[in-house]
């Protein structure tokens, strides 16, 4: 049995947050008690071409049509 949970948008939005501080990967992670793997693949996963940054609209919008 997994224990995985999904993030949910207020994951999604504080992981924006921490970008914009500079925060690393490892911080965010650590915030969000979370493996810092899980914020650094949902990032890569989830980047909007056109801008080359991380939405977290575009990430949960994703994942709710998947």
């Amino acid at each position: 049995m997994s224990h995985y949970q999904h993030l949910t948008i207020n994951d999604r939005e504080m992981i924006l947050e921490g970008l914009a501080q500079s925060k690393t990967i490892r911080e965010i992670a650590r915030k969000l008690k979370r493996a810092p793997s899980t914020i650094s693949r949902e990032i890569k996963r989830h980047q909007c071409k056109n801008i080359g940054r991380y939405s977290p609209d575009k990430a949960q919008n994703d994942y709710k049509f998947s």
